[in-house]
C-alpha cells in the first residue's frame, strides 16, 4: 500500500475520478501499466499492507488477493477492495487487450470448487460475496475493460464476424 501511494504522488497511478457512472475501480492492469506490480503477473496480484501508515488516498481496488491489514487500511480510508477471480486466459485478456479482438473477447471463468470459498466469503472481499456485490453496486463501482468498450459501442456481432472473415 506504501508503494501504490508513492506511485500516486508521483503521478504515475492515476486515481480516476467520480463521473456520471459511478467510480471507475483500479485494476491489476492499471497497477501493472503503472509500473507498481513485476513486470511478470502469473497468479494476479496480491495486496499487502506494507508501509500502510502511509496510504492517504481512499481507493477502489480490484486484485486476486488481499491480506487484512490492507483490506482494513483501504476501507478506513474510505475506499474498497474487491478479490477477484482471473484464470490464465482470463488475466492475459486483462493485461493485453490488445491481442484480443473486442467481440471475441473471452469470458472470465468462475473459481475452481477449491477456491471458490475464498471469493464467496464477505470477509475477504470476494466478488462472489452477497455484501461485496451490494456495496459495489450501491457505490456504482465499474471497471474500464475492452469487452466493456465494445459492449458501449453496440457493435454488431454478425457484421464484424463477417469483416473478419474476408
Amino acid at each position: 500500500l506504501g508503494k501504490i501511494q508513492d506511485w500516486i504522488d508521483m503521478g504515475r497511478l492515476q486515481v480516476p475520478e467520480a463521473d456520471d457512472k459511478g467510480i471507475r475501480m483500479l485494476t491489476m492492469k492499471d497497477l501493472w501499466d503503472a509500473g507498481v506490480t513485476s513486470s511478470r503477473i502469473k497468479q494476479g496480484v496480491k495486496l499487502l499492507a506494507g508501509d500502510a501508515e502511509r496510504l492517504r488516498t481512499p481507493l477502489h481496488l480490484e486484485v486476486s488477493r488481499a491480506s487484512k491489514k490492507a483490506i482494513d487500511a483501504v476501507e478506513a480510508l474510505g475506499g474498497t477492495v474487491t478479490c477477484a477471480h482471473y484464470n490464465r486466459l482470463a488475466l492475459r485478456a486483462l493485461l493485453k487487450p490488445q491481442k484480443f479482438h473486442p467481440l471475441l473477447f473471452p469470458r472470465r471463468a468462475r473459481p475452481p470448487p477449491r477456491l471458490m470459498p475464498r471469493y464467496v466469503d464477505g470477509a475477504v472481499r470476494g466478488e462472489y460475496s452477497p455484501e461485496v456485490q451490494r456495496r459495489n453496486t450501491d457505490l456504482r463501482l465499474w471497471k474500464d475493460t475492452k469487452a466493456q468498450r465494445a459492449m458501449d459501442l453496440d457493435l454488431d456481432l454478425e457484421d464484424e464476424l463477417r469483416n473478419i472473415s474476408r
